[in-house]
C-alpha cells in the first residue's frame, strides 16, 4: 500500500512539473535584483571572519539569452582582533541565460568593478545561478559568485539567495503545452 501511495505521489509531482510555466526573458525589459546571503572569505585571509552579505541591482535585458546588470553590495564583518571591517562591492556584470521552456532558467554571470575592505582594488568576478518563475513580474534566484581582487590576489565567495522584480514588458510564461505546440 506504502509503494501505492508513493507511486501515486510520484506522478502527481510529475504531472504538476509538466505542467508548469515556462521561463523566458523578454528582450528591451528592466528588472531588479535584491539578493541576501553570506560572504566567505579567501581561504589567505586569516584576519577576517564570514559574514551576512546583502545586494542590489539594476539589470537590462538586451536578448532573451544576455543582459547586463549592475549591482551594489556590502557585509560587516570582523578580524581576528574583533576589529570590524566593512567591505563594499561595486560591479557590473554579463548575464548568460539559457532559456529551457520550464520555469527553471540557469545562468552564468560575468563581470568587473570595485572591492574595498582592507584595500581598494579593482576586482574580476563570476558566478553561476538558478532563476525560478514565481508569476510574471518576480523571480527567485539562487547564485554563487567567485570576485577576485587585484592587487591581494584573493578570491572570495559570495552564496545568495532572493528576488527579481520585472519592469516593462513581464517575462514571457506560458504553459508548457503551448510551448510543445500541443
Amino acid at each position: 500500500m506504502k509503494k501505492l501511495i508513493l507511486g501515486a505521489a510520484v506522478t502527481a509531482m510529475v504531472s504538476v512539473a509538466g505542467a508548469a510555466l515556462a521561463l523566458s526573458n523578454v528582450a528591451g525589459t528592466y528588472y531588479m535584483p535584491l539578493e541576501f546571503g553570506a560572504y566567505k572569505p579567501d581561504v589567505t585571509r586569516t584576519n577576517v571572519d564570514s559574514a551576512a552579505f546583502g545586494s542590489i541591482g539594476l539589470g537590462y535585458n538586451v536578448s532573451p539569452y544576455f543582459a547586463v546588470q549592475a549591482n551594489a553590495g556590502g557585509a560587516s564583518t570582523t578580524s581576528d582582533a574583533t576589529q570590524n571591517r566593512n567591505l563594499f562591492i561595486l560591479d557590473v556584470e554579463g548575464k548568460f541565460s539559457l532559456p529551457t521552456q520550464t520555469n527553471i532558467m540557469p545562468f552564468a554571470l560575468v563581470g568587473a568593478g570595485y572591492e574595498q575592505m582592507i584595500s581598494k582594488n579593482g576586482m574580476a568576478d563570476g558566478g553561476l545561478g538558478l532563476s525560478y518563475a514565481l508569476g510574471p513580474n518576480v523571480n527567485a534566484n539562487a547564485t554563487y559568485r567567485l570576485a577576485y581582487q587585484f592587487g591581494q590576489g584573493q578570491a572570495d565567495s559570495l552564496v545568495t539567495l532572493g528576488l527579481a522584480w520585472n519592469f516593462g514588458q513581464v517575462n514571457q510564461l506560458t504553459s508548457s503545452s503551448v510551448v510543445k505546440g500541443s
